[in-house]
């Protein structure tokens, strides 16, 4: 059971990262917004994905600031 909350943690860091690019580098935003407006029902799922996929947006513009 531990195996899938790590497997859950890191899918969500790496959505929240991915839609953080399509929103910096404007090269979708449709997708992104499409993207998060299904945040809501994520989080009733699992509520520790908005946390997640927050850390992962941060993270990918932390990084990407960093170049």
């Amino acid at each position: 059971r531990a195996d899938i909350g790590s497997l859950h943690k890191a899918y969500d860091i790496g959505r929240g990262a991915y839609h953080a690019k399509l929103l910096i580098e404007d090269k979708a935003l449709g997708e992104a917004v499409r993207g998060w407006r299904g945040l809501p029902r994520r989080v009733l799922h699992r509520p520790s994905t908005l946390w997640w996929e927050l850390s992962g947006a941060l993270r990918y513009a932390a990084a990407r600031g960093r170049k």
